[in-house]
C-alpha cells in the first residue's frame, strides 16, 4: 500500500502546506493505523508519500535545491545505481536526486521496476512527476487556476474541482472500448499520467505537457524476433518468470507474501515454479457463488497439485449488490468489470493471515495472446488466406450473406467509413498515434497474419493493461493489501514483445507458450484446461438493475429517453452492463445520491442485497 501526492502552487497566495494536508483527509487508509507518511515543502511545492510498513517501498529526500518523493516496487534499484555509478549512504529519494541532476529525464529510460516519481529542481522550477512502464502506481492530476494537485488516487483531487464537470468523449469511448486510452479520465478537469509517460509542469506558463519515454513496441527488434521462432519458448519463459519471481521474494519477506489464485492457468503456472524454486505460499481464492464453474473447485484442484494451503472467500449474490457500488465509490470512476467486488471479500483473511503481499498472474492473457479477439483475428485471416482462391464476384456475395444487416445499416449511415474512424482512434487521437506506432514497429514482419495478429496483440495491451492495474491498484491498496504481477517483469515484457505469434496463438488457443510452459510442470492435460468461472454472471445479476436507467444520470446528463431505449439497452447484457456501470457511477459520484439509499431502491424492486457498509 503505497501513495504519492502533493502540489505545486501558480498563485504565490496559496497555502499550499493547508491543501496538501486536505489531500490528506480524502485518502483511504483502510486497516491500516501504522503507515508511514512524510511529507516536504521546498519553494512552491509540496509532496509526501504514505506507505504500509509490510509493503513497498516509500521515501522523500529534500537537499541541494530539489525535492524528491518516491514509492513503488523497485528490487533492482540498489544494483541500478551501482551500475550508474550513483553511491552512497543516501536513500533512493537522495540518489535519484543526484541521477537527475546529472542524467536529466534520461535517467527514466531504463529504470527498473513500478514507481511513482516525483522531483522538483528549484533552479529550473519545474516539477516532474513520473509513471512506471505498466502505468500501476496511478498518478491522477489536476491545473487548477492557482495550483496543480497530484495524488495516486482520484478521491484526493476531485473535492478540489468545483462543479464536476463529466467528460462526454470518455463515457461513449467506456462503451466502445471497455477503457479510455490516454490522459483522459471520466471527469473534464482531472487527467491521469497515462503508463511509460511523465508530467511536466512550470509554475511560470502553467503548463502541464504530458511525454513518453517508454512504449512497448520500443523493445521490438525483428532480428530477435527471427532468432526466437526456434527457441524452447516455454523453457524460456519459465527461465524469466523465475527470474522475476526471485525479484519479488528478494523484495518482500516471505512470511507476508501469498498467492491470488482462482485456479486458472497462470496463477497455477506460478505456484508450481514457485513449488520448483522450494517456495511454497499460501493460495487465496475469491469465489463468485453461482458462477457457470467454481473458481473453488479449480483452486482445490491447484492447491492439490502445487502441494500447499488454501483460502476461500465467497462472494455472493446479495453481497454483490453493496459491493458493487462501495467499488465504483472508492475508484470514483466506472469500474468496468464487474468481477471487481471480488476483491474485498478476501480482505480480512488476508490480514488475519499476516499475508497482506499478493503474487497473481495478472497480464499473461495480454501478453501473450489469451484475450478472445487475438484468437478471432487469427482465424479469421487463416481463412481470408484460403478464400482468396474464391472468384471476386463471389466474395462479395458470401461477404453480404455473412455480415449483420443491422451493422451494415450502421455503417452505411456513417459519413466516413469505420476503417477510416478507426485509423484517427475513434476520435482519440492519443490512441490513433499509438496504433501508428504500433504499426510502424512490427511492419517488418512479412506474414501478414503474424503481422496484424502480432499488432493486435501490442494494441490490447496498450488499450487495457493499465486500466485492469489501476483498478486492482485503488480496490486493493486502500485496505492496505499489495500486489506483484511477475508477468510485467521488464525482462519478462522484453521477452513477449518479441516472441512470434506461433508461441502464442493456434487455432484453438491463445496463450499457447503458458499453456506448453504450465504442462511441463502440472501434466500434459493442463494443456487444454479452460477456464470460464470466476467472471460474475451478469446474465443473472445484471438485468435486475435495469430500473436504475429510468430517471437517473444518463437520462438527465445524455438525454437517455428509457421508455425508448431501455429495451434496446438490455437486448445485450454487455451493452447492458456498461450501461448500469455508468449510471451508478453517475449516481454515486458526479450526482451525489446515497448507497444506503439506492440499496432500500434495489430492495424495492424485490432484489435480494446486504447491507451497504462503508470500507
Amino acid at each position: 500500500m503505497s501513495r504519492v501526492l502533493g502540489i505545486m502552487r501558480i498563485d504565490q497566495s496559496v497555502d499550499g502546506l493547508d491543501i496538501f494536508n486536505r489531500m490528506l483527509t480524502f485518502i483511504p487508509h483502510g486497516l491500516d493505523e501504522d503507515s508511514y507518511r512524510a511529507h516536504e515543502e521546498l519553494n512552491d511545492v509540496v509532496a509526501g508519500v504514505i506507505n504500509a510498513k509490510t509493503s513497498y517501498m516509500a521515501d522523500i529526500f529534500k537537499g541541494n535545491g530539489m525535492l524528491v518523493a518516491c514509492i513503488g516496487y523497485a528490487p533492482e534499484w540498489n544494483s541500478y545505481f551501482e551500475r550508474k555509478g550513483v553511491e552512497g549512504a543516501g536513500g533512493y529519494a537522495e540518489r535519484l536526486a543526484l541521477l537527475y541532476r546529472r542524467d536529466g529525464i534520461a535517467f527514466l529510460k531504463d529504470l527498473p521496476g513500478f514507481f511513482s516519481i516525483v522531483v522538483y529542481d528549484s533552479e529550473e522550477g519545474k516539477l516532474l512527476v513520473a509513471g512506471d512502464r505498466s502505468g500501476y502506481f496511478p498518478v491522477y492530476y489536476a491545473v487548477l487556476k492557482d495550483y496543480l494537485i497530484f495524488s495516486s488516487t482520484i478521491k484526493a483531487i476531485k473535492p478540489f474541482i468545483d462543479p464536476v464537470v463529466v467528460n462526454r468523449g470518455a463515457c461513449i469511448e467506456h462503451l466502445l472500448f471497455d477503457a479510455i486510452y490516454g490522459r483522459q479520465t471520466y471527469y473534464d478537469d482531472i487527467e491521469i499520467i497515462p503508463f511509460g509517460s511523465y508530467l511536466m509542469f512550470e509554475r511560470h506558463s502553467a503548463r502541464a505537457e504530458i511525454r513518453r519515454y517508454f512504449a512497448y513496441e520500443e523493445l521490438f527488434d525483428i532480428a530477435r524476433y527471427r532468432e526466437m521462432r526456434g527457441i524452447d519458448a516455454p523453457a524460456f519463459l519459465s527461465g524469466k518468470l523465475e527470474g522475476a519471481l526471485n525479484r519479488v521474494l528478494s523484495f518482500v519477506g516471505q512470511s507476508s507474501l501469498g498467492l491470488s489464485c482462482g485456479g486458472g492457468i497462470d496463477c497455477t503456472y506460478i505456484g508450481a515454479l514457485l513449488k520448483r524454486m522450494g517456495v511454497e505460499l499460501p493460495i487465496y481464492c475469491s469465489n463468485v457463488v453461482g458462477s457457470d464453474v467454481s473458481e473453488k473447485v479449480l483452486a482445490e484442484e491447484s492447491a492439490g497439485q502445487v502441494g500447499t494451503e488454501l483460502y476461500v472467500s465467497d462472494l455472493r449474490r446479495e453481497d454483490f449488490y453493496p459491493l458493487i457500488l462501495r467499488s465504483i465509490l472508492e475508484y470514483e470512476q466506472p469500474i468496468v468489470h464487474p468481477s471487481t467486488p471480488k476483491f474485498y471479500v478476501s480482505t480480512d483473511i488476508k490480514w488475519s493471515t499476516g499475508r497482506r503481499n499478493l503474487i497473481m498472474g495478472v497480464a499473461s492473457d495480454l501478453l501473450f495472446g489469451g484475450i478472445g479477439n487475438v484468437n478471432s483475428l487469427y482465424r479469421y485471416l487463416k481463412l481470408k488466406k484460403i478464400l482468396n482462391i474464391v472468384p471476386a464476384r463471389f466474395k462479395r456475395i458470401l461477404s453480404t450473406i455473412l455480415s449483420d444487416p443491422r451493422s451494415t445499416n450502421v455503417q452505411l449511415r456513417m459519413r466516413n467509413k469505420l476503417w477510416d474512424l478507426a485509423r484517427i482512434g475513434m476520435g482519440n487521437f492519443e490512441r490513433a498515434s499509438m496504433q501508428e506506432r504500433v504499426e510502424r514497429a512490427f511492419s517488418s514482419i512479412p506474414s501478414e497474419v503474424e503481422r496484424e495478429v502480432k499488432i493486435l496483440m501490442v494494441e490490447n495491451l496498450c488499450d487495457y493493461q493499465q486500466h485492469l492495474l489501476n483498478r486492482r491498484y485503488e480496490s486493493n491498496t486502500s485496505y492496505g493489501i499489495s500486489l506483484y504481477f511477475p508477468f510485467l517483469d521488464l525482462d519478462l515484457l522484453e521477452f513477449a514483445i518479441n516472441l512470434p505469434v506461433s508461441h502464442c496463438v493456434d487455432w484453438k488457443n491463445g496463450k499457447v507458450v503458458v499453456r506448453k510452459a504450465a504442462s511441463q510442470l502440472l501434466g500434459s492435460s493442463f494443456y487444454s484446461r479452460k477456464k470460464w468461472g470466476g467472471d460474475v454472471p451478469i446474465d443473472k445479476w445484471v438485468p435486475p438493475l435495469k430500473f436504475l436507467l429510468r430517471g437517473g444520470f444518463l437520462e438527465e446528463f445524455f438525454s437517455f429517453e428509457s421508455d425508448q431505449l431501455i429495451d434496446a439497452a438490455g437486448s445485450s447484457i454487455k451493452v447492458l452492463w456498461n450501461l448500469i456501470d455508468l449510471e451508478l457511477w453517475g449516481r454515486l459520484s458526479v450526482l451525489g445520491q446515497s448507497p444506503y439509499k439506492l440499496i432500500e431502491r434495489m430492495r424495492e424492486e424485490g432484489i435480494e442485497c446486504s447491507d451497504y457498509t462503508d470500507g
